[in-house]
């Protein structure tokens, strides 16, 4: 991570599990702790809605990898990997093959759901990655509107990271980012994953 959120974490300082309770948020096997009363965020049982920690927000909206990104941390009652291994499981989807721009992206195979209307499309690597996108056009259909990217959390293969991006243009350069932006979250959680019985002593370590 870069060095605005390793120094916010380490003003955090270290301490026990125990110690404050009410901070710590149970996902899937994984204690999370959020480092202020859990009960101020709005969320529910099965999601911490990242971006809306006080005292993490300033590191996230000085990052420009998050720039336009909204960031929770869910847990799924199928595994993560459901959303890149299996993209035709619902039998609603198809390959995009119509050379729109939208869906033409290096290292990406596009999927198209409820192809009569194209305004939703799935986005996959081409190579063996551990996340991916669902991006949805405006009404008009001339311009991406919002981009989802789910990466997996390796440590508990029910918990799923997941970025919502709002207009995220130019899409050529967004989509070389989804990578950078799946290991920069998975980071963030593993800084306020306290499974083990302790904070982080240090800071979160650079990409």
């Amino acid at each position: 991570m870069r060095a605005i959120l390793a120094s916010i974490l380490l003003l955090t300082g270290s301490a026990a599990v125990g110690e404050n309770s009410g901070t710590i948020v149970q996902l899937g096997s994984r204690l999370f702790d959020v480092r202020m009363a859990a009960s101020e965020l709005r969320r529910d049982d099965d999601f911490i809605p990242v971006s809306d920690i006080d005292w993490l927000r300033p590191a996230l909206e000085a990052d420009p990898i998050f720039d336009g990104v909204v960031f929770h941390i869910r847990s799924t009652s199928v595994p993560a990997s459901r959303s890149w291994n299996e993209p035709g499981s619902e039998g609603n989807v198809s390959r995009a093959y119509d050379g729109s721009k939208f869906y033409n992206f290096e290292g990406f195979d596009a999927w198209l759901l409820a192809p009569e209307s194209a305004r939703i499309f799935y986005l996959v690597p081409d190579r063996p990655a551990e996340f991916s996108a669902t991006c949805g056009l405006t009404s008009s259909g001339d311009k991406v509107a919002l981009c989802v990217l789910y990466a997996s959390y390796p440590m508990d293969p029910h918990i799923l990271l997941q970025a919502r991006i709002y207009f995220p243009r130019p899409m050529e350069r967004r989509v070389q980012e989804f990578d950078i932006l799946a290991k920069e979250m998975r980071t963030i959680a593993a800084c306020l994953d306290v499974t083990d019985g302790s904070r982080p002593s240090g800071p979160c370590p650079s990409r």
